[in-house]
This record gives C-alpha cells, sequence and structure tokens, in this order.
C-alpha cells in the first residue's frame, strides 16, 4: 500500500472495504443528490451517543464544545486526505455528520 493510499485510508480508520462499502450505502438520496444520508451517519450518530456514555464516567464542563472540536478537527482531516469533497456537497456532509453526532450526544447527556 503506497503512503498517499494509506493515507487516505486512515479517513474512514482503515475499515475493510466491505464495510466501507457497506457504510457508503444510501439511505436517502444519491451519489447525485446534494444532500443525503448513509450509513456513516448513523456511524457519526453512534460516535455522539459513545462519547456521551463516555463523559458520564468523565464528566467535562463543555462537553459539547468539546465534541465539535474533535469531529471538527477529523472532518478538516477527512478534507485535507481528500475523502471529503471540497463543495457544497462536501460541506453539507461535515455539517449533518456533526449535527448527527452531536444529537446522539445530547440523547445520552439529556437521559
Amino acid at each position: 500500500m503506497s503512503t498517499r493510499e494509506w493515507l487516505y485510508r486512515s479517513g474512514d480508520l482503515w475499515l475493510p472495504k466491505p464495510i466501507v462499502q457497506a457504510l457508503d450505502t444510501y439511505i436517502v438520496g444519491s451519489n447525485t443528490s446534494t444532500f443525503y444520508l448513509n450509513y456513516w451517519h448513523i456511524n457519526h450518530w453512534l460516535s455522539g451517543v459513545l462519547f456521551g456514555l463516555f463523559l458520564r464516567m468523565y464528566p467535562l464542563s463543555n462537553p459539547f464544545g468539546v465534541y465539535i472540536l474533535l469531529h471538527t478537527l477529523w472532518e478538516f482531516w477527512q478534507l485535507s486526505i481528500g475523502m471529503t469533497p471540497r463543495n457544497l456537497r462536501g460541506a453539507l456532509d461535515i455539517l449533518v455528520d456533526t449535527t448527527v453526532g452531536v444529537l446522539g450526544l445530547w440523547i445520552v447527556l439529556s437521559v
């Protein structure tokens, strides 16, 4: 695996390609839609839930700010390696990923 491919694959944490293909499956929209939902969005929601469960054991004074900061850094990494397109669709993807993650975090911290 070349260094370039290795860096690109880091954007999905080197998951096996069949899992990446399954997560890429569209729930709403398609690869030509500006707005869409796929199983990656469920993955982002679960990351918010897991982060919330972690924060129940180790509380922070600003959990939403920390989550948004960490998630934004991750999304910028994906932009920098070319995994997320630099267009309106990519920007909406980042916004939806962040929103569903924050929603997962909010649900856990609100219960």
